[in-house]
């Protein structure tokens, strides 16, 4: 098992941080989750515990080896608009094509799973456009960008082809969709400026246990807020929000509220 590791790029997640992974990439406790380096899942492992099913280790070896050459699959959520039927219309379109399969669907909330390469945010805009229907992408992010130089697709396109996590590039609307799990506001080239911020919040006497979770997750509903960052061994918590969408002291509350005495510090870099 530790040969067939070797070329993977191991990161050890605890608890509590764990937890919020266990949904958004659909993975187990304890277990191996596999990601491609733009954040995408490709295999989750369940281990021993926790009363998961006993497993070997030449079958974990084996599976992290199949891993290797698996495919990607990303996942996707957004909320469509307008009237129920053409929203049902989509559904059906959607769950029909290749590579997409519906996780979830209410009302016009859907989550999806896509496989790397088999469709585009843009397509399922225009479906929906073709519908009569508004969509809005909760995952991956759509962040838009400004240059301070003429805005050219081509550059669009070549400064943003190496983010990591940057799963689909739309060059002419100079917008990028970003998995949460990867959107860092001060990871993007040079010279673009990204209709998101991050700030950096304090977090006093956060439980270390699953209460964490609470904590953490309690900005998510603040309006603007697109992804958060939990460090709960060093008390400390990252939110990520649209630029002059999200109420701060609306976030600090949230936290206040959950348990936790938020205070907002100056970003570490």
């Amino acid at each position: 098992m530790i040969e067939a590791s070797r070329g993977y790029v191991r990161v050890r997640v605890r608890v509590p941080e764990a937890y919020l992974l266990l949904r958004a990439c659909e993975t187990s406790r304890p277990g191996l989750l596999v990601l491609d380096g733009d954040g995408r899942r490709v295999a989750s492992i369940p281990l021993p515990g926790m009363g998961a099913p006993a497993i070997d280790a030449a079958t974990i070896a084996k599976r992290l080896k199949a891993a290797r050459t698996a495919t990607a699959v990303e996942r996707w959520r957004f909320s469509a608009g307008g009237a129920k039927e053409n929203i049902a219309k989509l559904h059906e379109q959607l769950a029909s094509s290749k590579g997409v399969s519906v996780v979830a669907q209410k009302g016009g909330a859907m989550t999806l799973r896509v496989v790397a390469g088999a469709s585009t945010p843009g397509k399922v805009a225009e479906a929906a456009r073709r519908m009569a229907l508004t969509v809005r992408w909760h995952e991956p992010v759509p962040v838009a960008f400004v240059c301070k130089a003429e805005l050219k697709p081509a550059a669009f396109a070549a400064a943003f082809s190496g983010v990591a996590g940057a799963w689909h590039l739309d060059p002419a609307a100079g917008r990028a969709f970003i998995t949460p799990l990867l959107l860092d506001s001060e990871g993007f080239p040079a010279g673009w400026t990204a209709d998101v911020e991050a700030r950096e919040f304090v977090l006093p006497g956060i439980p270390q246990g699953g209460a964490a979770c609470r904590v953490a997750l309690a900005p998510a509903r603040i309006p603007g807020v697109v992804a958060l960052f939990a460090d709960v061994f060093n008390e400390r918590q990252t939110v990520v929000g649209r630029k002059g969408k999200v109420d701060w002291a609306a976030v600090k509350q949230a936290f206040v509220a959950a348990g936790c005495k938020a205070k907002e510090q100056t970003r570490s870099k």
